[in-house]
C-alpha cells in the first residue's frame, strides 16, 4: 500500500510527514489487501487568518478500481487528520464487508 502525505499552507518538516504516514500505514494496516493506495492531504485554508481552517482530506484508491473520500475542517490539523482517518476507516470497514457478502453469496 502506497502512502502519499501532502501539507499545504503548514509548517512541514521529514519527521511531520513521517509521522503522519507512520499513522495512516497504522491505521490502515488491516485493509492492505483490498488497498492500491492512501493519500492523505492536509491544508489551512484560511492562512494566518484563523478560525475553523484545517482540512483533511484522504483518498483511498481501492484494488478494484473504486475511491473512498473523506474530508474534514477542524481548528486542528491533528483533530482533522484524527477525524478524517477515523471515518475513511468506518467507510472502508462497510466497503470490504460488503464485498465479503457479495463474494459468499457467490460461492454458495
Amino acid at each position: 500500500m502506497q502512502v502519499d502525505v501532502q501539507l499545504n499552507n503548514l509548517p512541514n518538516s521529514p519527521g511531520v510527514t513521517r509521522d503522519l504516514r507512520a499513522r495512516v500505514g497504522r491505521a490502515f494496516a488491516r485493509f492492505r489487501t483490498s488497498l492500491n493506495s492512501v493519500s492523505l492531504r492536509i491544508e489551512d485554508i484560511n492562512g494566518p487568518r484563523g478560525g475553523n481552517d484545517k482540512e483533511c482530506r484522504i483518498v483511498c484508491k481501492l484494488a478494484g478500481g473504486a475511491s473512498i473520500v473523506q474530508r474534514r475542517v477542524r481548528l486542528s490539523s491533528r483533530a482533522a487528520v484524527i477525524s478524517c482517518i477515523k471515518a475513511a476507516e468506518r467507510s472502508l470497514q462497510r466497503r470490504v464487508r460488503r464485498e465479503l457478502g457479495r463474494r459468499t453469496a457467490v460461492i454458495s
